[in-house]
């Protein structure tokens, strides 16, 4: 079987470009991922997958997973799998980097990580494929680089990583670069809050359903590659974000990512900042439009913020510094789970 055959999508494609190629090898990667996670093998297509995850005693965070595959992420793929790919070299390095994401949590050591991983890979796509097209149409007038400067940026969270700037202890990234639980916790808390007002999952959906990114680009990046006789160094990654409201029915959101570290040499740096365009959906107060729009900022922009920086670092040929995948339906059972102990 043709793997999009398997996503209800095309049974067989004559010819096909390198993007296509490239997709179509993460689409068996994402076909294994799933069932694995479902502890499913074999499953003939993802429809049946559906059919007999659905059996199981699953746990509150597996089930949401699943309604989102059903309701959200396997439409969309069907879709997806139904059409070529535009043929452009920033969208492959795009899939490669997802690839390389989804390989790198197939030991199955954090089963969560891997559902992030699933997540985001979709919620991106559109975004992705839509740039890639619009690139090959024409390109994009570039945005003045004194509008996101002109932005006031607020952080969002901070937190310290360890760093092997080694490659040959490239196995011992994976053990080392763990967020510690607590910290963890703490930064999803913040992401999936505005302002102190806490979300359950069915407020998130609300906040989801009501906004929508339509675009994204790169305002600025700064960064430097320095040599440097640590073998490990504490990292610390900054996320601030910042809005600007255009009108009632718009919204420009920023997202700014530092990476660096004061405490010692620092192998690298990065100061980073993307812009998206935000757009309401359905009738929406000016108040509650900015307010959903500022708590999506995060969830929308930090994967673009993520593959630039590990992309570029691989073309520094340093080993990749990978910022922490975002699970929002994680960051809500756990702050379910407080409130029930509370």
């Amino acid at each position: 079987m043709y793997i999009r055959e398997w996503y209800g999508g095309m049974k067989d494609m004559v010819s096909i470009n390198e993007t296509d190629k490239c997709f179509d090898e993460l689409l068996v990667l994402y076909a294994k991922a799933i069932s694995m996670y479902f502890s499913l093998s074999q499953v003939t297509d993802a429809n049946k997958l559906i059919e007999l995850a659905s059996k199981q005693e699953l746990e509150v965070g597996q089930k949401l997973f699943l309604d989102w595959f059903q309701e959200k992420g396997l439409p969309y793929l069907k879709k997806i799998t139904s059409k070529r790919l535009p043929d452009n070299e920033q969208l492959i390095a795009q899939i490669e980097y997802d690839k390389y994401i989804l390989e790198d949590e197939m030991d199955f050591d954090d089963p969560v990580g891997v559902r992030a991983c699933l997540i985001n890979i979709v919620n991106n796509l559109p975004y992705r494929i839509q740039n890639a097209e619009v690139e090959g149409a024409a390109a994009k007038e570039p945005m003045p680089k004194s509008s996101a400067l002109s932005v006031r940026f607020e952080d969002a969270f901070i937190i310290e990583k360890n760093y092997i700037t080694s490659k040959v202890k490239q196995e011992k990234i994976n053990s080392s670069t763990k967020i510690k639980e607590s910290v963890e916790k703490q930064a999803l808390f913040l992401l999936c809050n505005i302002r102190g007002i806490k979300m359950d999952f069915e407020t998130y959906k609300i906040m989801r359903n009501h906004t929508r990114l339509v675009d994204v680009e790169l305002v600025s990046m700064e960064c430097e590659k320095n040599d440097t006789n640590q073998d490990e160094v504490d990292i610390t990654l900054r996320i601030q974000r910042g809005i600007n409201i255009v009108n009632s029915k718009e919204a420009d959101i920023f997202l700014r990512t530092v990476v660096s570290t004061e405490k010692e040499e620092s192998p690298f740096s990065f100061d980073i900042v993307y812009k998206g365009k935000c757009i309401s959906i359905g009738e929406l107060s000016d108040n509650d439009f900015k307010e959903y729009a500022y708590a999506q900022i995060v969830p929308l922009l930090l994967p673009y913020a993520r593959e630039c920086i590990a992309s570029t670092m691989a073309r520094m040929k340093l080993t990749v510094y990978t910022i922490p995948t975002i699970d929002v339906l994680q960051t809500l059972e756990v702050n379910d789970g407080s409130a029930e102990q509370e």
